[in-house]
């Protein structure tokens, strides 16, 4: 493609996400950062759903910082991704500071953090 947009670049990277190939897709997702090319919120959510899914925290916490580098919108779902992400990987301080920074938490955000605490409660 010679016009490579946000949209494809987050088509590509879900499909090295979804395909298994972790690591060509976070490979690529740290290149669209290098060329500044803002995520949306489909790119944002996919790598975040991915660290969870791989309880890859270190590459959560960049995306994360990258988030709040370009002031990232808190109303957008992929807010909730972050808490998501943060609970499946077992750190609830992190899970609970997204979560406040969230002006208006949903459904998502509240369960990833309800069930986080409650598998942090039935481990002990």
């Amino acid at each position: 493609m010679v016009d490579r947009d946000v949209v494809s670049w987050t088509a590509v990277i879900d499909g090295y996400l979804e395909d298994g190939t972790m690591e060509e897709g976070f490979a690529l997702f740290l290149v669209l950062m290098r060329l500044k090319i803002r995520p949306s919120d489909f790119t944002f959510t996919g790598v975040l759903n991915a660290c969870a899914d791989h309880v890859a925290e270190d590459l959560g916490e960049q995306v994360h910082s990258n988030m709040t580098r370009i002031r990232f919108d808190p109303l957008s779902f992929a807010a909730s991704a972050l808490v998501h992400m943060y609970s499946k990987c077992e750190t609830i301080q992190n899970a609970k500071r997204a979560f406040k920074w969230m002006p208006r938490p949903d459904l998502v955000s509240w369960t990833s953090l309800i069930v986080a605490k409650c598998s942090k409660w039935s481990t002990k």
